[in-house]
């Protein structure tokens, strides 16, 4: 590496010595705002994690902690991941009117479009939920502790429900069919 600097401690980047803008530790891992890199607890606070990049804003009410990816040829597309204070979570926003869309390895899995139709299994979602697939498809509904109900599309097109317990359809509020589970109506 003939244009390497060998530096024996953790380079900080700033103004005037007063602010450090960015840190370049000695492990590898870059802070923007955030000069230490302290461990952080996993969600399920058994176990910490170290970020190896982490940006934070100047203070709690600031979205300068965006992490903010867009093409080099039009600077304002692209796509921003912060955590906002006002929602209390991690969003991601794109920046163009394309939607969102996630990927299992080469697959795509998810499409959220801008007009928040949900697609799972298909790019081009027309209603609110669709789930796409090419073998039996269903959607499992359950409340915790009790059995789940699942509504699907067989192999063959037709739709079914499956219920272990008792079935109730309700109109307006009002049981209009019960079928419990042996198979009396």
């Amino acid at each position: 590496y003939s244009n390497q600097i060998n530096v024996g401690s953790n380079i900080k980047l700033g103004t005037a010595g007063v602010v450090t803008a960015t840190s370049l530790i000695t492990n590898g891992n870059i802070g923007i705002n955030d000069s230490t890199l302290n461990a952080l607890n996993e969600c399920d606070n058994s176990t910490t994690i170290t970020p190896v990049f982490s940006i934070k804003g100047s203070n709690e009410n600031d979205q300068s902690g965006v992490l903010r990816l867009t093409r080099k040829d039009n600077a304002n597309s692209g796509s921003a991941i912060y955590n906002s204070g006002d929602d209390g979570g991690l969003i991601l926003r794109n920046l163009d009117s394309n939607g969102i869309t996630f990927y299992n390895g080469i697959a795509r899995a998810l499409r959220i479009k801008p007009d928040g139709l949900i697609g799972i299994g298909t790019a081009v979602p027309t209603h609110n939920l669709d789930v796409v697939s090419s073998s039996n498809t269903y959607i499992k509904l359950m409340r915790t502790g009790h059995t789940p109900v699942y509504i699907g599309a067989l192999n063959n097109g037709d739709g079914v429900i499956e219920q272990t317990g008792h079935f109730r359809v309700k109109v307006g509020g009002n049981e209009r069919l019960y079928l419990d589970s042996t198979g009396y109506l």
